[in-house]
Order: C-alpha cells, then sequence, then structure tokens
C-alpha cells in the first residue's frame, strides 16, 4: 500500500466535470433548476437518471445552452490540486525511513521474519528506485 502512491501517475482531465453531481430530487428539492425543465418533467427527468445513473440529469442541464443553477452559483467543478500538493515529498522521507527500519530489522531477524522484512524491502527499493 506504501508503494502505490510512489508511482507517478498521469493527472486526468477534470474539465467540465462536477465535483457533485445532485440527483433530480436534489434539484427540485434545492430548486436547483432556473430554467423549469427538470420541475415541468419530474418524471421524464427520474426515467433518464434512472437509465443514465445519479447525478446524469445534472450533468446534461450543466451544458451552456441549458444554464443549469441559480445565476451566479452553479456547480463547484473539480479542482486540480497537483499544483498545491506535497504529499509526494513527504511519503518519499517516510518510504527512506522505512526502508532504514526494514533494514535493520532483516539484520536483526531470522527465520519467516527475516524474509517477510525482506520481501517488503525488496519492494519498497523498486518504488524508491527512480524517486532518490
Amino acid at each position: 500500500m506504501m508503494c502505490e502512491p510512489l508511482v507517478e501517475q498521469k493527472p486526468g482531465n477534470a474539465a467540465g466535470t462536477l465535483a457533485f453531481a445532485p440527483s433530480v430530487e436534489d434539484i427540485l428539492a434545492y430548486g436547483l433548476d432556473g430554467s423549469g425543465r427538470v420541475s415541468a418533467h419530474p418524471e421524464l427527468w427520474r426515467s433518464y437518471e434512472q437509465q443514465h445513473g445519479h447525478g446524469s440529469v445534472a450533468r446534461l442541464l450543466e451544458q451552456e445552452q441549458y444554464r443549469f443553477g441559480p445565476a451566479g452559483s452553479g456547480y463547484q467543478s473539480r479542482v486540480d490540486v497537483s499544483a498545491i500538493n506535497h504529499s509526494g515529498d513527504y511519503l518519499k522521507e517516510i518510504a527512506v525511513r522505512s526502508r532504514n527500519l526494514l533494514r535493520n530489522r532483516v539484520a536483526n531477524s531470522s527465520g519467516s521474519d527475516r524474509a517477510h522484512y525482506q520481501a517488503l524491502l525488496m519492494q519498497l527499493n523498486t518504488a524508491l528506485a527512480d524517486k532518490l
């Protein structure tokens, strides 16, 4: 589990997607559809949502031509936090400390415990190979 985040992953394209897409019931309960399309034909929109999944109506109405949501508010789009995310740096520091602890445990253990620590150390060394 500790090695997985050390593997570089390509950032996804989150542009134009909602962080939270409300259901038809949410849209109706909170009056989120300024156009009145959902409240005019709620059963039609419930059926659409049932076929296409939770939040599908909100995603459809998010499109420019529908002007979804109260004027000036809309919904929170996904936020790309990669510019402020420094967790990888901290994780590398923890991984290096863990590697030192594992080296110590390998030297001071025997039998199946030693094999277990060696396997963990090998995985960690592989994950850290290009990071240091």
